[in-house]
């Protein structure tokens, strides 16, 4: 069986966490010297800047090697986002004053995505020409709220065992509340679209006498009262109209639209009938269940309001009221007497009703950004970007090929030296062709002549028969 050596594994661990640590603050170190050093490049910068040598700080930036200052600091994470936005506004001036506008959108862009509601001061006129070429709106925001409600019963129709032209009923408002998420999505620069998604609880009481003898008689019935609690499942949808106010940072706002309802829950609490003799009977009812239902499961609501809202960078605040009516009767009129018990034992019929809500809304908001050129100028900008990029690659493909190859020199060709002795040889060479020509005219003419004498004895010459 091995041995066991415990003095041999404390020793390897011990190296082990001595390596770990070191290594650590071996990893420390370095990265304190790169710190030093990316900010004293970033001091070396800001200085030029000041002292307007640009051209200076177009050959840092274009210097993409490893030890460059793009590569290794401001590619590598060692500035915080106070110090990128620094950089990316110099860079921007830099290249505006260097009239390269499609360098100076791009580091412009870069600012942005950083700060998104960045703000361009007065005496900058350049980068605000710039920044307005940028979409820089929200591309959605998120809200989240809580809203206390009242609620208020509109009768419709009124319906008893008792005497109905006799009213001894009232409806109270009861607290309630209303929380949930929306999502806004802006249509134009002050025009808004908000939908979302909200649980809530309405809450009213109800009295009522229903017939009134002398407290003597027993087994009388007399006062009804009781609390209506729903919860809904909302789907709210509206337009909403900002109004910046300037030299302000609140912003108004009004809107207006509808919202969908979906009944989860309804009870009646608490319910009681005071009797002649004194006795309550206090008792609770399900207005939704199985056997039947007493109130209509959906709805619908018209809605209108106003409020504010108060920017904290990329959040917001914002705190609103709303007026709501729903359009249809709650009660389910087809089931209107179906619980027996409600009926004859209690003596409650449902009145026909609709509900108004009031609800006063504080939240909070949040903004994404993506800030991006116009499309009429990312047009230009990605041209001028695949241009740069064919660029840089054929000046690759150039320098490689310059590398890997030279090129042969080639011999020059011997030209052919004339000499006058050839051009007078020449000439005399025609002027014999010349002559032999003549003599060849000459001899010609001598044997027409004689073909001319030959036939003229041919037509002398006589055969006898």
């Amino acid at each position: 069986m091995p041995s066991f050596n415990l003095h041999s594994c404390f020793s390897s661990a011990i190296a082990i966490l001595l390596f770990v640590v070191c290594n650590n603050v071996s990893f420390a170190q370095d990265r304190n010297v790169m710190d030093r050093e990316c900010q004293n490049r970033l001091d070396n910068i800001k200085s030029l800047f000041e002292k307007g040598k640009l051209p200076e700080i177009e050959q840092i930036i274009k210097d993409t090697s490893e030890t460059g200052f793009t590569q290794k600091c401001l590619g590598a994470g060692m500035y915080d986002d106070d110090e990128k936005k620094e950089i990316y506004e110099i860079l921007t001036e830099t290249f505006i004053e260097l009239n390269k506008e499609e360098e100076a959108d791009i580091y412009l862009e870069r600012l942005l995505h950083i700060q998104p509601d960045y703000e361009v001061n007065l005496d900058k006129p350049d980068i605000g020409y710039l920044h307005s070429r940028f979409k820089v709106d929200p591309v959605f925001s998120l809200e989240l709220s809580f809203a206390p409600n009242l609620s208020t019963v509109n009768v419709l129709q009124r319906y008893s065992v008792d005497n109905t032209s006799i009213i001894n009923e009232t409806y109270a408002k009861v607290p309630g509340y209303t929380t949930g998420l929306k999502i806004t999505l802006p249509i134009k620069k002050y025009l808004e679209l908000a939908g979302g998604l909200h649980f809530s609880l309405r809450r009213f009481q109800y009295e009522d006498e229903l017939i009134t003898f002398p407290t003597s008689l027993e087994g009388i019935y007399g006062t009804l009262t009781y609390t209506e609690s729903q919860s809904w499942l909302d789907i709210p949808v509206n337009a909403r109209v900002i109004f910046p106010v300037k030299g302000y940072k609140i912003r108004p706002y009004i809107f207006a639209g509808f919202n969908l309802h979906f009944l989860l829950t309804a009870d009646l609490k608490d319910l009681r009938r005071l009797s002649g003799n004194g006795i309550e009977e206090a008792q609770s009812f399900s207005l939704i269940s199985t056997a039947a239902d007493l109130r209509a499961k959906a709805n619908f609501s018209v809605t209108g309001g106003f409020g504010i809202r108060y920017p904290v960078r990329l959040n917001y605040l914002f705190a609103d009221f709303a007026y709501s009516t729903m359009v249809s009767n709650l009660v389910n009129t087809d089931q209107r007497y179906a619980n027996e018990t409600l009926v004859y034992k209690i003596g409650y019929v449902d009145n026909d009703f609709r509900l108004s809500n009031m609800v006063f809304t504080v939240g909070f908001g949040r903004s994404f950004y993506n800030p991006e050129l116009r499309k009429r100028y990312k047009k230009e900008l990605d041209a001028y970007q695949a241009d740069k990029k064919a660029y840089r690659s054929q000046k690759k493909a150039a320098n490689g090929q310059m590398k890997t190859s030279k090129p042969k020199k080639e011999k020059p060709k011997k030209e052919r030296q004339v000499k006058e002795e050839d051009i007078e040889e020449g000439k005399g060479k025609v002027e014999e062709g010349k002559g032999k020509a003549e003599e060849g005219k000459g001899k010609i003419e001598e044997g027409k002549g004689k073909a001319k004498d030959a036939k003229d004895k041919i037509k002398g010459f006589k055969i006898d028969d």
